[in-house]
């Protein structure tokens, strides 16, 4: 199959198996990457993870050399770099995939590899390490699910066509108890440790204390801090 043919039958996929609305920008985004890697025949071009669609008050990027520096609306992010949302910070991410990642006050994720040209092999893992990450999936997310990793502290989560909120909490905090939340609004996830794994489905929250060592369970009421 040629070039053109292939990356316009995965486009059209995704538009059958998403948002319509979004998938002539995924698309377009993704020819002007795969345009850009046969031009400049280089693998810097896919290192572009998104821009921040919103900002909210003090939100700092930490790159890979350990340099800060301020986010605003409008800034790219790379992989390998850190955010870190201060106690009055928010941030709402676009993804070049068509993804949409949004951090609530106080939190702080790494974005260890993110490969967006699904016509070699696109891939995403990050890290949430404390605070909120809510993530729609984009088009990593329909066409390679198993490509996409999301860590935290207490158990590892895996994505099936979704949007759902991971919360981490690290210490007691208003009778909270300390450790990972996983909340699906739509599609599935998967979280598992060493001790098993759990598959949650839409309107269920999954957990797993902050001491790894037990089986993430399913809650029984969704918190609601997950559900406002």
């Amino acid at each position: 199959m040629k070039f053109g043919s292939y990356f316009f039958f995965i486009c059209y996929l995704y538009i059958f198996s998403a948002n319509a609305q979004n998938s002539k920008e995924i698309c377009t985004n993704q020819k002007n990457i795969i345009y850009q890697q046969i031009i400049f025949k280089t693998e810097n071009v896919s290192k572009l993870l998104g821009y921040a669609n919103q900002v909210d008050n003090i939100v700092h990027v930490i790159d890979k050399d350990g340099s800060k520096r301020l986010f605003k609306k409008g800034d790219p992010i790379f992989e390998g770099e850190k955010i870190i949302t201060e106690s009055n910070g928010t941030l709402q991410l676009k993804m070049t995939d068509g993804g949409v990642i949004t951090l609530g006050q106080s939190s702080e994720i790494e974005f260890i590899k993110y490969q967006d040209s699904c016509l070699s092999e696109c891939t995403f893992i990050a890290k949430i390490l404390i605070g909120s990450m809510r993530y729609v999936t984009g088009l990593i997310g329909k066409i390679n699910p198993n490509s996409v990793q999301l860590k935290t502290p207490t158990f590892a989560v895996g994505v099936r066509g979704t949007d759902h909120k991971i919360v981490v909490i690290q210490k007691n905090n208003l009778n909270i108890l300390p450790g990972t939340y996983d909340h699906v609004y739509s599609g599935g996830t998967t979280i598992s440790n060493a001790h098993g794994s759990l598959n949650i489905d839409a309107g269920q929250t999954g957990f797993g204390p902050m001491s790894g060592d037990l089986k993430p369970r399913l809650l029984k009421n969704n918190p609601t801090f997950l559900t406002e």
